[in-house]
């Protein structure tokens, strides 16, 4: 079979961009990296700061008590156990994403006896000032905490050891220098608000209590301390089990759903914030995504040599009713029949006011009276002109041409004083 020029460029085209795909991928192949190191802190991710480890410790922990808050708000979430109690309200990742009923759900929980605990590079806005007045908004300091490595320690002294644990950040398997974030020492303005539980560089406040009401507000200024890097390795597994020593006995709440709508949500890495950052990380969503934008592309090549037939063009249709009176119209002033003509032009009148005001009915008195309300036209005008017709309809008498004129004057003032 002979085939065209067309066809011949578009199977060209086709074989090219096959060929780049193939070879973009097995380049990507050779050199992709093992794993990916964004901070996702998503506890179904096995990556190294994933929180798949730490996810299976808690459920172990409160004995398979562990609660996944994935397809509703912490609102509704937390209404629907508000009975439960000792529990704690668990999250972790970069930041969190709480709505006003969100944050004062929340608030409710931790007031009737339970526990919060917060593990986040970025703490929400005004949310702790909610829960403890004394607090002013807390934030993070990490200026001086430049290193590869950062020792951290309890203030309890049944927990601390004598040895600090070390805690790093690593990149494409190579330690990295990292900012370690604490909290200021000036946290509260009551300094009996809330009680230091651990410290980083032995001064450097990471670990904090604070009371709010008859529960324990517990927050943690390094996520990254509970991810699988480090949960894999001894030393911070121990570390991970002493700071989760403060939980009461009871379910966990772990919130996934609080930290996924932002635009830098715990899918993107802390140095990626485009918004396809988690699906070209993800082998799996990657090749489906280049799969879709093949798909499309072979789709529009193969459509710029499709052929349509012209589409005909359909004239509107024309109002034969009118045409066919004014065709009557002028027959009859050929005859010089002034009667007839002078009711031929009363029923086009008619017809033309009921269509431009919608009017369909047909006693005439309440056809005037609607006539005159809509077109604003004095109702004595419009019997005026109902009368000559009713006169001319009824009488057989020849209507003289100076008659008809007045006539059709009349109706032709009638459309100057409409609205």
């Amino acid at each position: 079979m002979k085939l065209d020029r067309n066809t011949k460029i578009v199977l060209l085209i086709l074989t090219i961009f096959v060929a780049i795909v193939v070879g973009f991928y097995l380049y990507n192949k050779q050199f992709h990296p093992k794993y990916t190191w964004g901070k996702n802190y998503v506890h179904t991710n096995d990556q190294p700061y994933g929180t798949e480890i730490l996810f299976k410790l808690l459920d172990t922990y409160s004995n398979q008590q562990l609660e996944l808050i994935e397809k509703e708000s912490a609102k509704k979430f937390l209404e629907q156990r508000s009975a439960v109690s000792p529990a704690t309200y668990f999250i972790i990742g970069n930041h969190a994403n709480y709505e006003k009923d969100d944050m004062k759900a929340i608030e409710d929980f931790v007031r009737d006896g339970n526990t919060i605990f917060m593990a986040l590079e970025e703490l929400p806005e005004g949310f702790i000032f909610e829960l403890n007045s004394e607090c002013d908004d807390i934030y993070y300091t990490s200026s001086e905490n430049y290193s590869f490595t950062i020792p951290v320690n309890f203030k309890d002294k049944n927990l601390k050891e004598n040895k600090s644990y070390k805690f790093f950040y690593e990149h494409l398997g190579k330690k990295e220098i990292q900012t370690w974030s604490y909290f200021p020492k000036t946290i509260c303005s009551n300094r009996n608000s809330f009680e230091v539980l651990g410290l980083i560089k032995g001064k450097q406040i990471n670990f904090i209590k604070l009371k709010v009401g008859k529960g324990q507000v517990l927050i943690h200024s390094n996520p990254l301390f509970f991810s699988n890097l480090h949960m894999i390795r001894p030393e911070a597994a121990a570390y991970a089990e002493k700071v989760f020593s403060y939980l009461p006995n009871g379910p966990i709440y772990w919130d996934h759903h609080s930290k996924i709508w932002s635009y830098t949500n715990t899918y993107s890495s802390n140095t990626n914030q485009s918004p396809f950052a988690y699906i070209l990380n993800q082998a799996s969503f990657k090749w489906a995504f280049y799969l879709l934008w093949s798909i499309i592309i072979i789709f529009l090549l193969f459509n710029l040599w499709r052929k349509q037939k012209a589409v005909p063009v359909i004239l509107p249709k024309s109002n034969s009713t009118l045409e066919f009176i004014h065709t009557i119209g002028e027959l009859y002033f050929s005859q010089k029949d002034n009667r007839k003509l002078a009711l031929q032009k009363m029923e086009l009148f008619l017809k033309n006011v009921r269509m431009k005001y919608h009017i369909n009915e047909n006693d005439e008195e309440k056809f005037i009276g609607l006539l005159s309300k809509k077109s604003e036209v004095p109702v004595k005008y419009i019997e005026s002109m109902f009368n000559k017709y009713n006169t001319y309809k009824k009488s057989n008498v020849e209507l003289s041409d100076e008659g008809l004129i007045q006539f059709y004057k009349l109706l032709e003032s009638f459309h100057k004083k409409s609205k």
